[in-house]
């Protein structure tokens, strides 16, 4: 790890956050860490988060008629299955399948190579291997991610290592710290308020409680 080679630099006391997609790749490099805190993250396979994303944006940004919702939903499930798992481009879904008209969203893709890759990672196998103490933290107006991703990343854990992993749910926090006083305000104002810092709070205490 380049940080540890900095001379003011306490290279026993250096500990991973990993923040969103970050909180995807910190165990890859968390090995030889103390401790690793991740924070608005996934651990399913990135596909099957892509499909509960849009959805879940889609319900609270658009107020759509859910049940033509799920119809799009349905496709919007091809479609990342032949973007990531067939690995076909843009192009040849269209070609191929011209009855998906939401292929449409997908023209500006650009980081297609860097999703393909997360997607196919088995991340729960790498969370599976770290015996490190692990805190999945998330906002409770978190729109991006879901407590079930957190609670889930300390189960596979503690299935392995009992009582290393722990994770909690941040009260009035969005996906970027900010502080919101409803789930519609958080909607509205994503990532605009005052910073919520139970979040560092809640960060430092845990890891003073894991060093001593």
């Amino acid at each position: 790890m380049k940080l540890k080679t900095y001379d003011f630099v306490d290279t026993g006391n250096v500990f991973i956050f990993g923040h969103s997609a970050g909180g995807w790749v910190a165990p890859m490099v968390a090995a030889e860490q103390p401790v690793i805190v991740v924070y608005g993250t996934v651990v399913r396979p990135f596909a099957e988060y892509l499909v509960e994303n849009h959805r879940r944006h889609r319900w609270l940004r658009s107020q759509p008629d859910l049940a033509q919702l799920e119809d799009e939903q349905r496709q919007i499930a091809q479609i990342y299955h032949y973007l990531l798992v067939e690995k076909s481009s843009v192009p040849e879904v269209t070609a191929k399948h011209p009855e998906l008209t939401a292929i449409e969203h997908f023209d500006g893709l650009r980081t297609l190579q860097h999703v393909r890759q997360l997607n196919d990672q088995n991340i729960a196998r790498i969370w599976a291997s770290l015996d490190v103490p692990v805190l999945a933290l998330i906002g409770e107006f978190d729109i991006r991610t879901l407590p079930l991703d957190h609670e889930y990343i300390a189960a596979i854990v503690n299935a392995r290592h009992p009582g290393k992993a722990t994770w909690l749910r941040l009260p009035r926090v969005d996906h970027g710290f900010a502080l919101h006083e409803s789930l519609k305000d958080s909607v509205t104002h994503e990532f605009v308020g005052p910073f919520g810092d139970q979040v560092l709070e809640e960060t430092v205490r845990w890891i003073r409680g894991i060093v001593g």
